[in-house]
């Protein structure tokens, strides 16, 4: 398994300011998107890589522009899925009020599990069709 994805998730981390501990939470939830993902249909490809490249340095590169700073505030995420970029984000902005909607209930376990294990107070996990 390759570390440099990884890697590159801490340097983007690094580069963009975040604080200490952020990479290795982001990192933290994409193994738990490939353990659910080996039984729950949570995306395309379950597989560490994949999901560190596409999905965790995807969702970092809405914070390139420079725009996406919030201290405080709300984020509505429908269609949230795996999760995507909603926990990313609720990792990322702890000051920021994060609400994933989905309505397949394994998609929603999964989601409330996220947010129990990794400890994400700011994210609410809502179930609506």
């Amino acid at each position: 398994m390759s570390r440099g994805t990884l890697k590159r998730i801490r340097s983007a981390c690094e580069a963009l300011g975040l604080e200490d501990g952020v990479a290795e939470r982001l990192d933290s939830y994409a193994l738990l998107v490939v353990k659910w993902g080996q039984r729950v249909n949570l995306v395309g490809r379950p597989e560490l890589e994949f999901v560190r490249e596409q999905l965790i340095l995807g969702s970092l590169q809405l914070l390139a522009c420079g725009e996406l700073k919030p201290e405080s505030g709300r984020l509505v995420d429908i269609g949230s899925g795996a999760g995507i970029p909603a926990i990313p984000l609720a990792i990322v902005f702890p000051g920021l009020a994060v609400e994933a909607v989905e309505r397949r209930r394994k998609r929603i376990a999964f989601m409330e599990h996220c947010r129990r294990e990794l400890g994400l107070r700011n994210l609410t996990v809502s179930e609506q069709d």
